[in-house]
């Protein structure tokens, strides 16, 4: 099953999706904690403002000093938490989602 994300980002954020996973680019200006609800409200189908805050989840401004700069310490950082029924990994420049709790989405 594919799925056609439509969240304002722009599908060619979109490297690859299907039934529960989606991995999602992290444009060169937006903000990985941004880029994460983006990823998060299309897999769910949920309008980002919808989401819990992702501090519940994580700390933004930490995600965001990780991962602004994929050339630098972040090419080796992968980092992985719970948010709104899914299962998030953040690798380099690149979000994978999966969700865990089928009633999100």
């Amino acid at each position: 099953m594919t799925n056609t994300p439509n969240t304002g980002g722009g599908s060619d954020h979109y490297r690859s999706t299907n039934a529960g996973r989606i991995t999602a680019t992290i444009a060169d200006d937006e903000r990985p904690s941004h880029a994460v609800v983006r990823a998060v409200a299309t897999i769910t189908n949920a309008p980002p403002l919808d989401l819990a805050p992702l501090c519940d989840a994580t700390d933004p401004d930490h995600l965001n000093e990780l991962f602004d700069d994929p050339t630098d310490a972040a090419a080796s950082t992968e980092l992985s938490f719970a948010y709104a029924g899914c299962e998030v990994t953040v690798v380099r420049d690149e979000i994978r989602v999966r969700v865990t709790d089928p009633d999100t989405v």
